[in-house]
């Protein structure tokens, strides 16, 4: 894949900023979901998973109201779109504005 033209396009910053870019740009993409009504559900599950460090996964379904087995469903389900919104983001040309 990292010889795709697309990905290449454009590259993570060096080594050390790598870790803070690949989080914030997760970040951003599970914000987007936020934005979306119907997919508000699946923000909640994402930072109730991730952002807010509950312990287990059960912990979270709890949280939230959900039985295990939705929260799993909800979860692989913005998993994905994340992973859509990010390769979406990536593979889209960006336009320059002059100066």
């Amino acid at each position: 894949m990292s010889h795709a033209g697309t990905v290449s396009r454009r590259r993570p910053p060096p080594a050390a900023g790598r870790v803070r870019w690949t989080w914030s740009s997760r970040s951003e993409a599970a914000e987007a979901l936020r934005d979306d009504p119907r997919e508000a559900k699946l923000h909640a599950v994402l930072a109730t998973t991730y952002f807010h460090r509950v312990p287990t996964q059960a912990t979270a379904a709890q949280r939230l109201g959900l039985p295990f087995s939705t929260y799993r469903r909800h979860l692989e389900r913005a998993q994905q779109r994340v992973c859509e919104l990010l390769w979406r983001r990536e593979t889209t040309p960006r336009v320059e504005r002059p100066h």
